[in-house]
């Protein structure tokens, strides 16, 4: 299972000989992510005023369905390198082309003015809620140009490209609510409950309800492939209070 994102990058590069590099690094993302967010990087010193791009969701694989893609349902220039520029900046689309392929396009609404790297060139906003569970690419490829006139007087055109990856997860599931119940069998008492197999829990025992400090009674580590926890307690105070704290995770 397979992501291919292809992003076709022009910016117009404002200095002869300036070089660019575009980065995308590895992501981890759980299923019900409506917004997950991508960053685009630009590695290098090169200035430019305006980009062009094209953004394209595919899996490889015979029979792969479009219905499990990650959707793009957005491209944002806030908090990037566009806004650095005092003139502000615009991003606007060729064509409405839809989930699985867009076409943003940046530029700075000032003429004369210029942004410059290293920094975030745009972010990408992913719904991870249709995408399958697995380990996808993120192939990001881009070319430079000068704008037209910079291009005319031999600014040279420089390519680039860069890999990332993506994994789309199981959503956490919040662990269970911690109710305990007391038992007595074979001559001993227990306290049990539900929790999470392969965490750490602490049983703490004080006096009084509403005072006095907790001390740990026992601590135990939940069976691997159950749920269901029991501590073996001894009734040695007139009264005493429980209750379990979870001291680490699986």
């Amino acid at each position: 299972m397979r992501l291919l994102w292809l992003l076709g990058m022009i910016p117009a590069i404002q200095a002869t000989g300036a070089s660019v590099a575009l980065s995308v690094g590895a992501y981890s993302g759980p299923q019900d992510a409506a917004e997950f967010p991508v960053q685009v990087l630009v590695d290098g010193s090169a200035s430019f005023s305006e980009m062009v791009g094209a953004i394209q969701i595919s899996r490889a694989g015979l029979g792969a369905s479009s219905n499990a893609l990650p959707r793009i349902v957005d491209v944002r220039a806030s908090g990037s390198l566009w806004s650095t520029a005092s003139g502000g900046s615009e991003l606007f689309y060729s064509l409405d082309l839809g989930a699985s392929l867009l076409d943003p396009n940046i530029a700075l609404k000032a003429t004369g003015q210029s942004v410059k790297g290293p920094g975030v060139l745009f972010t990408v906003i992913l719904d991870l809620s249709t995408a399958e569970l697995g380990d996808y690419v993120i192939a990001l490829t881009g070319t430079d140009l000068g704008d037209t006139t910079l291009a005319l007087n031999a600014v040279p055109i420089l390519t680039t490209s860069a890999n990332g990856a993506l994994k789309v997860v199981a959503p956490s599931k919040p662990d269970p609510e911690i109710r305990l119940s007391l038992a007595f069998s074979n001559n001993s008492w227990a306290i049990s409950f539900q929790g999470v197999a392969g965490a750490r829990y602490s049983l703490e025992r004080r006096p009084a309800l509403g005072s006095g400090g907790w001390t740990t009674a026992a601590e135990i580590t939940a069976p691997a492939g159950s749920t269901s926890i029991s501590f073996p307690i001894v009734m040695d105070a007139a009264s005493s209070f429980f209750h379990v704290v979870k001291i680490s995770s699986p």
